[in-house]
């Protein structure tokens, strides 16, 4: 753990690195979101994955996955109930091809 500026962290100083804010999605077939943050790079990220975990299991409903909405760089479903990390998103998502 460490501190930097009052906020204690998890982890080591090193693994601090800035994401690019998530500035706009989109549903996809395939449980799949088209995503862009703003640096301007554009991902594609597969849910599917995740639909076997309890956390977003809901998501299996397609009226639910296509609900999807932006809130404060998150995405989230549900109004709120379900969101999802940014970082992961930039980091694990795919380049669109």
């Amino acid at each position: 753990m460490f501190e930097r500026d009052g906020v204690y962290f998890a982890g080591e100083p090193g693994n601090l690195v800035h994401t690019p804010k998530l500035v706009g999605l989109k549903p996809l077939d395939g449980y799949k979101l088209w995503l862009k943050f703003s640096d301007h790079t554009e991902r594609i990220y597969d849910f599917t994955p995740y639909l076997d975990t309890l956390v977003f299991e809901a998501l299996r409903d397609k009226t639910l996955f296509n609900g999807v909405t932006l809130d404060h760089g998150a995405p989230v479903w549900d109004n709120g109930k379900i969101d999802f990390d940014p970082c992961v998103l930039y980091r694990q998502g795919e380049p669109p091809t």
